[in-house]
């Protein structure tokens, strides 16, 4: 009889946490009953993110664990008591909150918990005590599943812990290529050097940073297209989203920037652009990064934790400095050099052949063996 797994996901939110869960799904439903749960849609095109879980698990539950409230944790124990799951697969710090009242209530079940691009938001007093939790929901469970080396290691220094009980499980990643969306592809061909970032409107991903760092690409054939969204009612993001308008608007260059919102999918286009890049200060294992090397273009990115997994400085991309826009502007000019002399293709071949170990049947593999130990 097949095991049942109810993935805790966040939000039905096109990004890393909800795709790369959905990959895995998607690849293992001969041997689990899948489920899930995560925050409703709030765009018809996260809308369609949930139609692709309503068509490969059992049943997919709507309720925000984005945020802690009694009635969000009544709404999750009451889905555990329906679903009666062999295994709870949590992800992020919001999956992790609920897991742990999860396994308050149901001590039996199986647990397993995916970082998700873990970082320490907090300090003083408050670090003290999410230190603590962390500690304890830890060895509590099975097993706590970093998506890189460097995320483990970060993960391991915050809250002081051996790690016996944390492994490196990478996501699985595949490109389906396709053309670019008739709008998009009109104001691509204006230009004979177009940039990408699949990054939504958050702190994390730095756009800002990006947004000053393009404001001094003098060349006039080069574009920046913006690949995400943000969570509404998310008061974070929003007020991200909105430090991000009053940034473009006294930008110089940002007749030559184009924000695109979500796009389900997106990195099944990144191969019709000549650069990827990334501001990001933190992630967990950058899944765009990947799709990049695997859509066989130039990657730059920052050397945050999850990129430096990735990006070996002139070997598979070029890195930068977090939070510099001098540095990110540098490596991006020299970026737009190589593609523009066609010298590029060393970088790009060693990239391509990193991004081959990054399958999503190795990443079955190995969750599988850890669902059955």
């Amino acid at each position: 009889m097949k095991k049942k797994v109810l993935h805790f996901i966040l939000a039905y939110k096109i990004g890393g946490t909800a795709i790369n869960s959905l990959r895995f799904i998607q690849a293992s439903q001969d041997k689990y009953l899948h489920y899930s749960l995560g925050l409703e849609p709030t765009t018809p095109e996260d809308r369609i993110i949930l139609e692709d879980f309503k068509n490969n698990v059992v049943k997919a539950f709507e309720v925000d664990v984005t945020k802690f409230s009694l009635n969000s944790l009544f709404k999750v124990l009451a889905v555990v008591k329906e679903v009666s799951p062999d295994i709870i697969h949590v992800n992020g710090k919001g999956g992790a909150l609920y897991g742990f009242f999860a396994k308050i209530f149901y001590r039996n079940i199986n647990m397993f918990y995916t970082f998700r691009g873990f970082h320490m938001p907090f300090g003083g007093g408050k670090k003290k005590l999410y230190v603590l939790f962390e500690k304890f929901f830890s060895s509590s469970i099975n097993m706590c599943i970093a998506v890189s080396e460097s995320e483990r290691q970060y993960y391991l220094d915050e809250i002081k812990t051996k790690g016996e009980n944390v492994v490196v499980i990478a996501n699985g990643i595949t490109v389906d290529r396709r053309e670019l969306p008739i709008k998009v592809r009109k104001e691509t061909d204006k230009y004979n050097i177009n940039i990408i970032t699949l990054s939504r409107m958050c702190y994390q991903k730095d756009i800002i940073t990006m947004l000053k760092a393009f404001d001094l690409v003098q060349q006039n054939d080069v574009s920046l297209h913006i690949f995400g969204g943000y969570i509404r009612k998310n008061e974070s993001q929003e007020k991200y989203k909105q430090e991000v308008d009053e940034t473009y608007v006294k930008m110089k260059n940002r007749n030559r920037i184009y924000f695109w919102g979500d796009l389900p999918m997106a990195c099944d286009i990144i191969h019709n652009f000549d650069i990827y890049w990334s501001t990001a200060v933190f992630e967990g294992l950058p899944s765009a990064i990947i799709e990049a090397m695997m859509s066989e273009i130039l990657v730059v990115g920052t050397d945050c934790r999850g990129n430096i997994d990735l990006i070996i400085p002139r070997e598979t991309g070029l890195l930068t400095k977090m939070k510099s826009v001098n540095d990110n502007y540098e490596q991006l000019n020299v970026a737009i050099n190589l593609v523009r002399e066609k010298a590029a293709g060393k970088m790009i071949g060693n990239a391509f052949r990193l991004s081959g170990g990054y399958s999503i049947e190795n990443n079955v593999t190995r969750l599988d063996s850890l669902y059955m130990s």
